[in-house]
């Protein structure tokens, strides 16, 4: 307990665990005022400082009002610093003083009131000089201080005299007899091995090489493996470390087998694609490294140090994949991506719109069904044809497929495939088989480059006279009478004219109609779908002044020449505009006038 001030004090536990309570609160350090209500180990103890009290003036000093009191007054007069230093009078309590507090342990006794005394009368100032005596408390300052100079004055010489009398000591002690060195122990060569290993583990390959070299020298097996390690991890990678893997190997040791792959195609390796590098996986492989199938198979696949067999690589690979190497799924895993993309192709004849075709087929493709390097918009249209011959269509995937790796680029396939297609009554079944090249493209999707199948048919309904016969699916084609190739061809003009007013784009139109035109030559049921596309080409050209494509206007001359009434006028019109063909007025009345005189048109003759 310390103070702090005149009615203030610090509390500090002087151990951690230690505990009290002041006025209820709990704490290990407090400051309060007096009084309070101080407990600890489980008793409250009332706290207040005690009170002063003053001493009774002597009775000459308050009755005696004459010189002689006067005199005694003046003569004992106290100093000024013996009046501050006069200890303090406390009011006696009851209790137990524990420094300058007390502790109250009973009840105070009561104390009478004050006798009241007469008012005291201060002693008259006095000019004589006063004698000052030393204070007892000043002595003894001034013999601490005297005793703290003697103390520093000897630790200072301490301090000097230490280090000096320790090379006096030194001087005088005899030379101490160096102990002899202890023999180093000699270790076998199998713990000069496992002491290697443990340098290897600890990162110090260097150290291990210069300890297992005199070891690999004199034939030690496991020492030439362990140093051929040492030396690659220790970047001094060389010819070196494989010749001392395959001796090792060669004596008969095969846990140096895995690590003897490892150098052997290590992307470090001077001669990793090397013709001995491929005799030394050969031998790996015949001793049983299953670790060594996957370069092997590349070695194969690439023809590094041998002739490229595409075969041998395959199998290496699989025997790679038995043995649970990642690279060799991922490159089998080519062949299952190949067979995938061709049956899903199959599968696409089956829907009614050509426009996953262009998720199959690469854009840049070869032959393709008899057709050598089709634009992609011949394709589309062979698919259409297809799809409108043959309505109803049902073809399924069958077993037996197979992929013949030319690398792992290319691969050919053979699909085979069963079908059924329908129009109208008549129905043709059979199977096929499909064949093509697919090939990855930079972006590592697969796409087929080109295709041919045969097809097989097994039943023709409701005869075999109904049918076209063939060997592609897509010459396959129903056999009609004359009747139903004039309907089929007017069915579809028909389909080509539909939406004109939309699209603007007459170019179908006209080459359908064309194909009706010179496959019928004496019919004229195409007449009317030629007067109506021509009359709205016509339209077309008054509003915009143009169309799509110039060249148009070649078809619309040709359907002129066939007897097109609207095809006359349409080209009256353009040779006297000058549009598609040279400017010729007088043509364009000529043709007004063999319009008039083929059709007796009344627009014809307004022109």
């Amino acid at each position: 307990m310390y103070r702090t001030g005149e009615r203030t004090f610090q509390i500090i536990g002087v151990y951690a665990a230690a505990q009290f309570s002041v006025n209820g609160v709990t704490s290990s350090e407090l400051e309060v005022n007096v009084p309070f209500k101080f407990g600890i180990g489980g008793e409250v103890f009332d706290v207040d400082l005690a009170e002063e009290v003053e001493a009774p003036l002597p009775e000459t000093a308050v009755a005696g009002n004459g010189n002689g009191a006067d005199e005694a007054a003046a003569g004992t007069r106290p100093s000024r610093r013996g009046y501050l230093l006069k200890p303090i009078t406390l009011k006696p309590r009851a209790g137990e003083r524990v420094g300058e507090v007390i502790l109250t342990t009973a009840t105070a006794p009561e104390v009478t009131a004050a006798v009241a005394l007469p008012p005291a009368r201060l002693p008259p100032p006095s000019v004589e000089p006063v004698e000052t005596k030393p204070a007892k408390d000043e002595e003894e300052s001034s013999a601490l201080l005297l005793m703290g100079l003697l103390l520093c004055a000897a630790m200072i010489a301490g301090v000097i005299y230490w280090p000096h009398h320790l090379d006096r000591l030194s001087e005088e002690k005899p030379p101490v007899a160096a102990k002899p060195a202890a023999a180093a122990p000699v270790l076998t060569p199998e713990a000069k091995i496992r002491a290697c290993e443990d340098l290897m583990r600890a990162g110090a390959p260097q150290m291990a090489a210069q300890i297992l070299m005199p070891l690999a020298e004199e034939g030690n097996l496991a020492a030439m493996h362990l140093l051929g390690m040492a030396l690659r991890d220790s970047d001094e990678f060389g010819e070196e470390v494989v010749e001392l893997l395959q001796q090792a190997v060669v004596g008969g040791r095969r846990e140096a087998l895995r690590d003897f792959v490892s150098v052997v195609d290590d992307p470090e390796n001077p001669g990793r694609y090397t013709e001995a590098a491929f005799k030394q996986l050969q031998m790996a492989t015949q001793l049983g490294e299953k670790s060594a199938w996957m370069p092997l198979g590349e070695r194969y696949e690439y023809g590094n140090g041998t002739e490229p067999d595409i075969k041998l690589a395959l199998a290496a690979f699989e025997k790679a994949r038995v043995a649970g190497d990642k690279r060799a799924v991922a490159k089998l895993s080519a062949k299952h991506a190949a067979l995938d993309r061709v049956a899903a192709y199959v599968r696409s004849w089956n829907e009614v719109s050509v426009a996953t075709l262009l998720d199959h087929v690469a854009a840049g493709q070869g032959k393709f069904f008899m057709l050598e390097h089709p634009p992609m918009e011949v394709l589309l249209r062979l698919e259409e044809e297809m799809r409108a011959r043959w309505p109803l269509r049902r073809i399924s995937v069958a077993a037996g497929a197979s992929a013949e790796v030319e690398t792992f680029d290319l691969i050919k396939v053979s699909q085979p495939f069963q079908f059924e297609v329908q129009r109208g009554e008549r129905i043709a079944r059979g199977k096929g088989v499909v064949t093509c090249s697919v090939q990855r493209d930079v972006e590592d999707r697969w796409r087929i480059t080109d295709a041919s199948d045969k097809i097989e048919v097994s039943e023709l309904l409701p005869g075999k006279e109904q049918f076209v016969s063939a060997t592609s699916l897509r010459e396959l084609k129903p056999a009609f009478t004359h009747a139903e190739q004039i309907e089929e061809s007017r069915l579809e003009i028909l389909e080509q004219m539909r939406g004109l007013e939309a699209t603007q784009d007459f170019k179908p139109a006209l080459s359908v109609v064309l194909n009706a035109v010179y496959e019928f030559p004496k019919e004229t049921f195409w007449q009317p779908f030629a007067d109506k596309l021509c009359d709205r080409m016509a339209r077309q050209l008054f509003m915009d002044g143009k169309w799509l494509d110039v060249t148009w206007a070649e078809p619309v001359h040709q359907l002129a020449e066939h007897g097109s009434v609207s095809a006359m006028l349409l080209e009256g019109h353009l040779l006297a505009a000058g549009y598609g063909h040279p400017r010729n007025p007088a043509g364009g009345l000529a043709m007004y006038q063999k319009a008039f005189e083929a059709g007796k048109r009344r627009d014809a003759r307004f022109y």
